[in-house]
């Protein structure tokens, strides 16, 4: 009789074969749309940019061996060579992810995710001057997301001639699972991330881009990524720009403070009683994906009432201290010496960011009577503040700045989200701005503009219901990727603001300066780097660019004398 170790391995050495075969499956090919890269031939497809101009796709190209079976909750492998010619012309599924919607928690997505996708506004057969690059990791709390052209259109960047690559990288548990040691370090995500930008350099040359301009950007967990990557050494001389929107390694949703617990709950769930890790790892690589799922989609539901206290259900964590770390010491004190790779920086934020999460907040209310009750679990576990007197005592000098009757519970919806906003995302950006600027230029964004055409379904939901007062998390977005509202920009003003927002970018990935030349398009502003604690000079981005300095800096000072009384150094979050 077969042990079912044997059987499972001959079940994956199977499904990787049948997999194998998808990798020649059209049969009416171009040469003239066909690309060698280093791992076999990609046969792409012609499209036309929002100006009507033609450009070049290749979708779905596997950067990395399936990780599957022995290979999950591994450090990714690149993808191994193909014979013939890879059918490069469509999308290909998302990884793994966990959707959390008003209708209920779900899966769907597979774990063979790990593609590129290439575009490029020049023919790849006459290639001219290589171009600037820019690589895209999509957000979505490190639980979901993916690289799908309906989400992030390449279009408008493609017109300022960059060529543009998005990509799937793992997320949720298979992404992020740790058990704090050597049978699983973690960060697989991450770690996906540096694989396809090894890619990038192996290849882009053949898609008319140029390695030696590579701009890293991200929006949430992604901008995170980025700032990742910045602090990483495991990603030196792989990108040269870093773009970071509404997040960074200093924001508290971006490290997992239990990932040991919770890697041995889901165990546990799946009745796994074990307390040794690499017997847990081996176990669980074994699970079907139908059942790991399921008790994942219940630890990330469960999740969502500790959320405020706790933050993600899965994220990056700061790894043991071995060869292989993708990061191993915190960002924080990376930076502040100026151990990182030294690279120009834009990071922003949105105007009210945590509007986005009103049905959130709304949802679980009647929690936020914890904070009242035990005013000690609203700082920032990254202070190391040292007994719960302090803690406690914090905790109500927050109340008090934040709230006007003195209770989280009394709170109105928009106080919560301006002390979310600031916490999560406003706080973050500025000091990771602030630690960086004395290595590296660094320029600081508020993107302010409103439109009621430019924003995604539940945010035109919450206007609709006057709730949002500024601008909401992810939607810049929307005047960087062509989304999937396929008729917008509707009217002269949001062209206006697709036009500057993509030249802000664009100038950024060729010069490494967002305004290497005055330019009627952008009001004949130059964008100031950030050079100064006290006077942070900002740009804000509405219907008129303006320079300004200081934003919310009442609010900003009141956190600087929290952590300068309270804090303890070094960071995490901050």
């Amino acid at each position: 009789m077969f042990s079912t170790g044997i059987v499972f391995a001959v079940l994956v050495v199977l499904v990787a074969y049948a997999e194998s075969v998808r990798f020649v499956r059209r049969q009416n090919l171009d040469e003239a749309l066909q690309v060698s890269t280093s791992s076999g031939i990609v046969q792409g497809r012609t499209n036309r940019t929002f100006s009507g101009r033609p450009f070049w796709s290749f979708r779905g190209i596997p950067y990395g061996r399936p990780p599957v079976g022995t290979f999950r909750f591994r450090a990714p492998k690149p993808a191994e060579p193909w014979q013939g010619v890879l059918d490069a012309t469509e999308e290909s599924p998302a990884c793994v992810q966990i959707f959390v919607r008003s209708r209920g928690v779900f899966t769907s997505g597979t774990e063979d995710c790990l593609i590129v996708n290439v575009f490029t506004p020049t023919d790849p057969l006459y290639q001219r001057d290589p171009l600037p690059v820019l690589v895209w990791f999509y957000g979505g709390a490190f639980v979901e997301g993916n690289s799908s052209v309906t989400a992030f259109g390449p279009e408008f960047l493609l017109d300022e001639d960059i060529v543009v690559v998005t990509l799937n990288y793992r997320i949720g548990f298979f992404g992020f699972m740790s058990t704090e040691d050597s049978a699983s370090p973690g960060n697989y995500g991450l770690k996906d991330q540096v694989l396809a930008l090894r890619w990038v350099q192996r290849n882009i040359r053949n898609f008319g881009g140029d390695p030696s301009r590579v701009t890293i950007s991200g929006q949430s967990a992604g901008a995170a990524s980025v700032l990742y990557h910045v602090a990483s050494p495991k990603s030196k001389g792989l990108f040269h720009r870093a773009i970071a929107n509404s997040g960074t390694s200093l924001s508290a949703f971006a490290w997992k403070r239990n990932a040991k617990e919770v890697a041995f709950q889901v165990g546990e769930g799946l009745g796994i009683n074990t307390k040794n890790s690499k017997e847990l790892v081996s176990k669980l690589r074994m699970v079907d994906l139908k059942s790991l799922m399921g008790v994942c989609e219940t630890l990330v539901t469960l999740n969502l009432l500790t959320l405020m206290l706790e933050g993600f259900a899965f994220g990056p964590v700061i790894e043991h201290d071995h060869k292989n770390a993708f990061i191993s010491e915190s960002t924080y004190s990376l930076l502040e010496r100026g151990d990182f790779n030294r690279v120009p920086i834009i990071i922003g934020t949105t105007t009210d960011e945590s509007a986005v999460f009103e049905n959130l907040i709304n949802g679980v209310k009647y929690l936020i009577v914890l904070f009242d009750l035990s005013p000690g679990s609203l700082p920032n576990p990254s202070m190391k503040i040292t007994t719960s007197e302090e803690r406690r005592k914090v905790g109500t000098e927050i109340i008090r700045h934040y709230f006007k009757r003195r209770s989280a519970f009394e709170a109105s919806v928009e106080e919560i989200e301006d002390f979310m906003s600031d916490e999560q995302f406003v706080r973050p950006a500025r000091k990771t701005a602030q630690l960086a600027y004395r290595h590296t230029p660094v320029y600081s964004y508020v993107f302010s503009y409103r439109s009621k055409y430019g924003v995604r379904g539940f945010n035109d939901e919450l206007r609709g219901r006057g709730s949002s007062r500024g601008v909401v998390h992810t939607e810049d977005l929307t005047y960087i990727w062509k989304r999937i509202e396929r008729s917008f920009p509707r009217n002269q003003e949001d062209r206006l603001m697709v036009s500057r927002m993509v030249k802000l970018w664009a100038n950024f990935a060729r010069t490494g300066n967002p305004t290497p030349r005055t330019d009627p398009l952008l009001q004949n502003i130059t964008w100031p780097s950030v050079n100064s604690r006290k006077d942070m000079k900002y740009l804000d981005i509405d219907s008129t660019l303006t320079i300004k300095s200081n934003y919310r800096e009442e609010h900003m000072k009141f956190w600087d004398y929290i952590y300068e009384k309270h804090g303890g150094k070094s960071y995490i979050t901050y």
